[in-house]
């Protein structure tokens, strides 16, 4: 399952390689604020996020995962649809991923139209922050 080694796949990078969190907070704020590579890099970061969710929903559908925990999952994938960076890329992003995860998504913000983005959630994680070195230094 993808929900194995997540952490490691996530969290560890972010926490490891300031390259990394620099790349998701930047692109979080703005895909302009990318060079090429680390579009491309931004992208891979978002699809992981995306096939984890894909896992979720499976295991919702298995009844394996409690509602409360699919609810949390689910508001903190649209949470990061709703930063202007992955908004930019998610027309393109959710055309490779399952119907049934963008259809989450999107009925997600549909029913949550004040779904506050991930950096409004977490500053911390705007560009801005992490040029003053409070993001990956």
């Amino acid at each position: 399952s993808v929900l194995d080694g997540y952490r490691d796949r996530t969290f560890l990078p972010g926490i490891t390689s300031g390259e990394v969190a620099n790349i998701w907070a930047r692109g979080l704020t703005s895909i302009d604020l990318l060079t090429a590579n680390e579009k491309l890099r931004f992208w891979w970061i978002l699809l992981n996020e995306f096939l984890h969710m894909q896992h979720v929903v499976k295991l919702r559908e298995l009844k394996m995962i409690e509602p409360v925990d699919y609810d949390a999952w689910i508001s903190y994938t649209a949470s990061v649809v709703k930063t202007p960076g992955a908004a930019a890329l998610w027309p393109m992003t959710k055309s490779v991923i399952t119907p049934t995860v963008s259809a989450a998504i999107d009925t997600h913000l549909a029913r949550n139209p004040n779904q506050p983005s991930f950096i409004e959630l977490n500053p911390l994680f705007v560009a801005a922050a992490n040029e003053r070195g409070v993001v990956g230094a």
